[in-house]
């Protein structure tokens, strides 16, 4: 899904019903974050019956600085 700007978005096109539409269970959101600026946001979503825990929040977060990373390093 792209959203040029959230603003354009109506109520019922809002994540939430991405979310159930995909029928994801669970998620994790993790910044993208380079020099402590935020790039943006990491989202996984999992369909899987098992509850997500801080293992994967760690590996989450791991490639999100690798993301955050890469993005950086390709700017210049």
């Amino acid at each position: 899904m792209f959203v040029r700007d959230l603003d354009e978005l109506q109520a019922h096109e809002r994540e939430e019903d991405t979310w159930e539409r995909l029928g994801l269970r669970s998620m994790i959101r993790v910044p993208l974050l380079a020099r402590g600026e935020p790039l943006g946001v990491l989202t996984l979503g999992v369909k899987a019956q098992e509850k997500l825990d801080e293992a994967d929040v760690a590996v989450a977060e791991d490639l999100a600085r690798r993301i955050a990373l890469s993005v950086e390093a390709a700017r210049f």
